[in-house]
């Protein structure tokens, strides 16, 4: 709740003491080092972070609930790309959709899919890119991820730009417009 309202600091020490309390349950324990991460990731200090959901991987072996470790394999892949360090990125993204399909997680397939889309981009892939962004927006549309859906369509048209493939740049543009303002915003 902390980290929401952005009272980072409170987060660290709430997170900070949640993972004592949880020590001996490995799940609950791999996702608050998980959530650590997340807030120092946020915070733009990507080595702790990194860190922290190194430990989080650790803690979180065994039976894991709810795609913890996909999503721990995610955040790893996003400190990896915000340092520039696209094949490592590649390659946690990719074990990230592994999981997640291997668990049959639509949600969390398309939100892999995405990922690796963007680091294809990032690397001027713009073929695999487009095959990412493709499978990311199919699961967005079944399983109604809005949010994601309007980020994808927009990063496909980006990646068609380049492509100069304009006209349908254009139309999955607008189209991300149009799924974006049906968004509610909390700011």
């Amino acid at each position: 709740i902390a980290r929401t309202h952005g009272r980072i600091s409170a987060a660290v020490i709430h997170l900070r003491a949640a993972s004592q309390n949880a020590r001996h349950d490995r799940s609950t324990l791999g996702r608050v080092l998980n959530t650590t991460g997340v807030v120092y990731m946020d915070r733009g200090q990507l080595r702790i972070a990194h860190r922290y959901f190194e430990r989080a991987k650790k803690a979180a072996t065994g039976p894991v609930v709810d795609g913890l470790d996909a999503a721990i394999l995610t955040n790893l892949g996003l400190v990896e790309r915000k340092q520039g360090h696209y094949k490592k990125a590649l390659r946690y993204h990719t074990s990230a959709l592994q999981l997640s399909i291997t668990s049959r997680n639509r949600r969390a397939m398309s939100r892999d899919y995405g990922n690796i889309g963007t680091v294809c981009l990032r690397l001027n892939n713009y073929t695999e890119a487009l095959k990412a962004y493709a499978q990311a927006t199919r699961f967005a549309r079944i399983v109604g991820a809005r949010d994601t859906l309007a980020t994808v369509l927009m990063n496909q048209a980006i990646v068609l730009k380049h492509l100069t493939r304009f006209a349908k740049a254009e139309r999955l543009a607008q189209e991300a417009l149009k799924v974006d303002k049906t968004l509610r915003r909390t700011e």
